[in-house]
């Protein structure tokens, strides 16, 4: 899930449920949406994992402490590394998702609706779709990109 993304989709525009449901609850839409997914799997034993991007700051890292994978620019890492905390209070952080909170959250009747594909397109909001296509007409475009570099040396000059 695309923290940052999320977060700036948000911004801009209005109209899907579970976005403004989290932001009337003073929530950050992409962090709230990271908790939801991290119980969802965790609660019900589900053998998937996941992974937090597009993460903008510390306080995005702090929040998802316990999700399976964080993928954080190399710049915010650093500036973790050296902040000024003595060795015990820098490595002491709480613990947001676990397994353990995970059992505990609460999911509504609507929320645990067995989806089929049908029912699941008419189900996602508009965040969802726009930010859907977006991601996979970029996937596209950097296999289009592959391919043309790959042409271009592929086959090798002696076989």
């Amino acid at each position: 899930i695309f923290v940052g993304r999320v977060r700036d989709w948000a911004r801009t525009h209005s109209g899907d449920p579970e976005i403004e449901a989290a932001i009337q609850r003073g929530e950050d839409p992409g962090l709230a949406l990271v908790t939801k997914a991290y119980n969802y799997i965790h609660k019900y034993g589900h053998k998937s994992k996941l992974m937090a991007a597009a993460v903008r700051n510390k306080q995005d890292i702090f929040s998802l402490l316990g999700v399976d994978y964080i993928i954080a620019p190399l710049k915010l890492l650093q500036s973790l590394k050296e902040s000024i905390t003595s060795p015990d209070e820098k490595y002491s952080y709480d613990r947001r998702l676990s397994p353990q909170s995970a059992a505990r959250y609460d999911f509504t009747a609507e929320e645990l609706t067995k989806w089929d594909q049908l029912s699941l397109a008419s189900a996602m909001g508009p965040a969802s779709v726009e930010l859907l296509a977006a991601g996979l007409d970029g996937y596209v475009n950097q296999a289009k990109r592959v391919e043309e570099l790959l042409d271009k040396i592929w086959p090798p000059p002696n076989v």
